[in-house]
């Protein structure tokens, strides 16, 4: 993300920083069911949590798998992580292909090095070489 140009303060907003969120679109289809929160099972110790969602966990059931809310100590060390992140050049892609109906509408390109050579309701995708190497499509 930060390659594709995501400043600090969007990849916070991105993940939701600071905010009460269940059900992240990027994070369900990232992760699938690593943040899963019920009255059994938190992925971090639920002090972790906002007060909203540390009384919704307690009175969410075993059994309900479906409740997927990222803690705010995991969303500090992934935004860690991104801060501290040195995009290697050699190894970034010629072609991104982004599937917005299974992420996020909110996820753009914002790095220049790219240029949308095709999209449609679902799908854009990206390139390095702008439309003139584009020949198969």
């Amino acid at each position: 993300m930060k390659h594709f140009g995501f400043s600090e303060k969007k990849f916070k907003n991105f993940i939701s920083f600071g905010k009460s969120e269940a059900r992240n679109n990027f994070f369900l289809r990232l992760y699938i069911y690593r943040y899963q929160a019920n009255s059994l099972y938190t992925y971090s110790d639920k002090k972790h949590y906002t007060p909203y969602y540390q009384k919704l966990i307690i009175d969410t059931s075993p059994f309900r798998a479906q409740n997927q809310i990222i803690p705010e100590d995991e969303k500090k060390r992934l935004l860690d992580l991104f801060t501290n992140h040195k995009v290697d050049s050699d190894l970034t892609a010629d072609y991104i292909v982004i599937n917005y109906s299974l992420i996020s509408e909110h996820f753009e390109i914002l790095n220049d090095d790219y240029t949308e050579i095709f999209s449609t309701k679902k799908y854009k995708v990206y390139s390095r070489w702008g439309k003139k190497f584009i020949f198969w499509l």
